[in-house]
């Protein structure tokens, strides 16, 4: 974890993390000891002293909570994934490269879940409702515009 905090920046490993699934296995069993501690079973596989090593490098305990942090974006609070994930995804959709075929091949499907910390099927969740949603939209906008 240490070594993915240096290279990352954050403790957000994904729970389906390429480079090394047993250590996205074990952030996720970290997050379930952690909830088992707090409704205070005896025996939960983990401690109070590694409870505070992990949260000195940043370890966020709710899945839920990760890429939270800086989401002032409006409307955000009705999404089901961070507005900074979200940001993320409509980055890679609205740029010149991907607008014209929106559709994320295998390599950069890892690069943004690695960057979001959502899993594969978020990822192809998310675009093809997208592509439904805002991008066929824009699509139709820039055709009117155009003529």
């Amino acid at each position: 974890l240490v070594s993915y905090v240096k290279e990352f920046g954050n403790a957000r490993v994904p729970q389906k993390f390429a480079k090394n699934p047993a250590l996205g296995r074990w952030v996720d069993r970290q997050r379930i000891n952690y909830r088992r501690f707090q409704y205070g079973h005896t025996s939960c596989g983990i401690a109070a002293d590694q409870i505070q090593r992990l949260s000195s490098i940043g370890f966020e305990w709710n899945e839920h909570n990760i890429n939270v942090a800086n989401t002032a974006t409006v409307n955000c609070r009705a999404r089901k994934l961070p507005c900074e994930t979200v940001s993320i995804l409509k980055e890679w959709l609205f740029s010149p490269e991907h607008f014209s075929h929106p559709y994320p091949n295998a390599t950069e499907r890892a690069v943004l879940m690695e960057r979001t910390g959502i899993n594969e099927r978020q990822v192809n969740d998310w675009f093809r409702n997208a592509r439904r949603r805002i991008w066929k939209k824009k699509v139709e906008e820039m055709n009117h515009i155009a003529g």
